[in-house]
């Protein structure tokens, strides 16, 4: 599977007919098509991201990608002095 990867799965690479949804302020939604998980990012205008592609079903969460791929950059560089 894709999961291994440390890349994330995001919008419609996402490959599940169903997922655990949780929205962005983290609350739980359920399980859910991935259209109503798709259609619940766009409106949020967030992305829909894949968090743990080995649970059954997959979990997949609402949020800003750009702004999670940023800060987990930034927490994974090293200090250069």
């Amino acid at each position: 599977m894709r999961g291994s990867s440390k890349k994330s799965i995001i919008n419609e690479f996402i490959e599940a007919d169903e997922v655990r949804l949780v929205a962005a302020d983290g609350s739980q939604v359920g399980v859910v098509s991935i259209e109503e998980a798709r259609d619940a990012a766009a409106k949020a205008k967030l992305d829909l991201v894949l968090i743990a592609p080995d649970a059954e079903p997959q979990v997949c969460k609402i949020m800003d990608h750009g702004k999670h791929a940023v800060s987990y950059t930034h927490l994974t560089l090293p200090t250069i002095l």
